[in-house]
């Protein structure tokens, strides 16, 4: 069973809806009177979204007749997404019980909530290897065929306008609108795992992308053009009940070259009653760009974790990252206190957050609060966040 594989991505998969109707602030003055961030000359150091603008065409005013169909075009895209999901479920269903194969379902919704909160929407169905997810503004359906000696897939996804986070850019501790960008995706993916003795796996992968982008009303910033990420992955690990270790290994190519990166993640949570969790992450790459950097901060699975950063606060190449704390563990759930531990292009931070899980049948409750004290942020800007999940996990129709 690999691990998941969102946050070795790195590119918040899920999607995210805004939750705050608050206007931006002004952070332009403030972030420019800051001392400007060192970038050591290390050629890991990651561009900005800035920088990987800077020769793009010329800015595109959020109240031209262009912007106004895109925030309309963006509109259609997501209600195409849910009217989709909902047909090819029906069908899924009524061919599944014509053929008395059993279907399964899942229902989530969520959000994590602090300066710049954002909602989660998950559902699904699936029969025979074959399923189908609305998550948010994301639709992905995928065949994954499984045999005793391993499994396979091939899925279609698209996401429909918040690709990456990029809607909600942060720079020196504040959000800045000014350059937040709508971003979509359609694309294809393939890849096959092969189960080796003592709970080991090998496995090879690949997907490619196809993104457009559009302006926020807020945007200020120049638009890219479109392109296509094609990323080929190798993928060794161990699978344990209580213990899970990973490494990946691939490139995301571009018409502007080749990106190398390697991941590797090892989580240990053994299921005693009081006992330890411990989650460690490293990753390195060279030649990102702003849709390829790994998304690091906040308290959702889709992101490398760091409590009391926000969601994707932090878009990095290296980084080194360590969850550490006791965990309690009964019949119907756990509860852990752990300090989060984060090294990245130079920079360190840390916070503490209290993590809980509570089920009964197939529904379930995630919550979870973190605070990260020394994280910098502007004047007034606290570095909490929680992040709270209810739903049906995967259960029989």
């Amino acid at each position: 069973m690999a691990i998941r594989d969102e946050v070795a991505e790195g590119a918040g998969e899920a999607g995210a809806l805004p939750l705050s109707g608050r206007p931006a602030k002004d952070n332009r003055a403030a972030l420019r009177a800051a001392a400007p961030v060192e970038r050591r000359g290390s050629p890991l150091a990651p561009p900005t979204i800035r920088d990987a603008q800077a020769e793009q065409e010329a800015p595109l005013p959020s109240t031209s007749p262009e912007a106004l169909e895109t925030n309309r075009q963006i509109k259609i895209r997501a209600r195409a997404c849910a009217l989709s999901l909902a047909a090819a479920a029906l069908l899924i269903a009524a061919s599944a019980r014509a053929d008395e194969r059993p279907v399964y379902w899942r229902a989530a919704f969520g959000g994590e909530f602090n300066e710049d909160s954002h909602a989660v929407l998950d559902l699904g169905v699936s029969t025979g290897g074959l399923t189908l997810q609305l998550q948010t503004d994301t639709l992905d359906a995928r065949w994954s065929p499984s045999w005793g000696w391993g499994k396979g897939w091939v899925g279609a996804r698209g996401e429909a306008a918040f690709a990456g986070i990029l809607f909600a850019p942060w720079e020196r501790g504040a959000l800045v609108k000014e350059e937040g960008l709508l971003a979509s995706y359609a694309g294809l993916d393939a890849g096959m795992l092969v189960y080796l003795p003592e709970g080991f796996y090998a496995g090879a992968s690949a997907d490619g992308r196809l993104y457009d982008f559009g302006p926020l009303p807020e945007t200020t910033a120049p638009i890219p053009a479109a392109r296509g990420v094609f990323s080929p992955t190798g993928t060794l690990g161990w699978w344990r009940r209580d213990a899970q270790a990973e490494v990946r290994l691939g490139a995301d190519l571009q018409s502007s070259g080749s990106a190398p990166r390697i991941a590797g993640r090892l989580r240990i949570a053994p299921e005693w009653t009081l006992g330890p969790l411990i989650e460690i992450q490293a990753g390195a790459a060279r030649g990102q760009d702003f849709l390829t950097l790994t998304r690091l901060g906040g308290l959702n699975p889709y992101v490398v974790p760091m409590a009391g950063a926000a969601w994707a606060e932090f878009r990095v190449q290296s980084f080194a990252t360590a969850r550490l704390g006791p965990r309690v563990v009964g019949e119907s759930g756990h509860l852990a206190v752990v300090t989060d531990l984060a090294a990245f292009d130079g920079q360190s931070a840390f916070g503490i957050a209290a993590l809980g899980r509570y089920t009964w049948g197939a529904r379930f409750v995630e919550a979870s609060a973190g605070f990260a004290p020394a994280l910098r942020r502007q004047s007034g800007l606290p570095a909490l966040s929680v992040w709270l999940l209810g739903g049906v996990d995967w259960s029989a129709w």
